[in-house]
């Protein structure tokens, strides 16, 4: 890669990347042009992909003072793309995988927003982001389960 760019814009990169790969696996799967594709797959590429564009926004959050707030937006605008995709994925699909991993994903980058905002006061804003990272994983978790319920039945 260049090697001037930032990493907001190099996490960038790669988040594309692996979403193509995503969707030419998930185009071959569909089409039976290729073998079976495995699971597995697709949900290691899916990981790596929601690592890197938390990233690259988590960095762009920290450094949009240096100029990378361009990238920022484009980054951002990716996620809600893209997640937003994999949400109504997920939902028709039935599976809940990325309905685990996007909120996680969506849960770091308030955190460090929340940093960022309130940098002032490290002790008051360290025990604010500790809570709402509690209270947003515990409501994550309720909800995935009920989810599942709803989808296996009460078993």
């Amino acid at each position: 890669m260049g090697p001037t760019w930032e990493a907001t814009t190099l996490c960038l990169v790669l988040f594309a990347i692996n979403v193509g790969a995503i969707g030419i696996t998930q185009l071959f799967y569909r089409g039976r042009t290729a073998g079976m594709v495995p699971g597995y797959f697709s949900k290691v590429v899916a990981l790596s992909a929601a690592g890197c564009i938390t990233v690259s926004i988590v960095t762009g959050i920290f450094d949009s003072y240096n100029g990378y707030a361009d990238t920022l937006w484009i980054a951002l605008l990716a996620l809600v793309l893209v997640y937003g995709f994999a949400v109504s994925y997920s939902l028709k699909n039935r599976s809940l995988y990325y309905l685990c991993i996007i909120p996680l994903s969506i849960i770091i980058i308030i955190s460090s927003w929340l940093f960022k905002v309130f940098a002032r006061n490290s002790g008051g804003v360290f025990f604010f982001v500790s809570l709402f990272v509690i209270i947003s994983i515990t409501v994550l978790v309720n909800a995935l389960i009920t989810l599942n319920k709803s989808w296996n039945g009460n078993k």
